[in-house]
């Protein structure tokens, strides 16, 4: 409910808002900056650097659906490590990284 009157104020303070955010956010994905399990990979195995990315990346959503299940019925220490783990492997994930964002990682 608060995600919805928060866009509905900004829709009305300013109501041109959507389409430059929706632009920025997918500049901003395509953008080659930062680091991903892609240029991880890259860096280790030269050779076949996607298909070991995501190989990894597979495993990853894998672990993180799991801990999830079990963080669903389970007491909030184990929410609370999903909630790090998700945070901690974002990219594995691959989100890109920068430098000032690896604080929020730690």
């Amino acid at each position: 409910m608060l995600a919805f009157v928060l866009m509905l104020i900004s829709h009305l303070w300013y109501p041109g808002w959507t389409i430059p955010f929706l632009r920025a956010a997918y500049n901003n994905w395509s953008a080659d900056f930062g680091f991903s399990m892609r240029h991880v990979a890259q860096s280790i195995w030269p050779q076949r650097p996607v298909l070991i990315g995501r190989i990894l990346t597979g495993i990853t959503v894998i672990i993180l659906g799991y801990e999830w299940n079990k963080a669903s019925d389970k007491d909030s220490r184990r929410l609370y490590w999903a909630s790090c783990l998700t945070l901690s492997v974002a990219p594995f994930l691959g989100f890109r990284i920068e430098l000032e964002q690896l604080v929020v990682l730690i």
